[in-house]
């Protein structure tokens, strides 16, 4: 499957660009990343409001990433930095 990607070249002119779509099911995988790092996280703190609390990161966050929702690449980092744990050492 194809879809059109449009991207600004410059503040007048767009370009169109049709480029494979991967199939990935994101969800999935955002998922199985929110049970890992819950899994990690509960090994050195029970309630993620403490742990988050204790490590200046948004509760907000934690939550988001421990349930699979969409979050940035940099609190994923603090969060695995806050528990000790690389993400290589996650993802394997």
């Amino acid at each position: 499957m194809y879809v059109n990607v449009y991207f600004c070249l410059n503040d007048s002119h767009m370009k169109k660009k049709t480029v494979k779509e991967v199939p990935v099911d994101i969800s999935g995988k955002l998922k199985d990343i929110g049970e890992r790092v819950k899994t990690q996280r509960k090994k050195i703190a029970n309630n993620y409001e403490n742990f988050a609390a204790e490590h200046r990161i948004n509760k907000v966050t934690v939550g988001r990433i421990e349930n699979g929702e969409n979050y940035k690449m940099d609190s994923l980092l603090r969060v695995l930095n806050a528990i000790g744990i690389t993400l290589e050492d996650l993802l394997k």
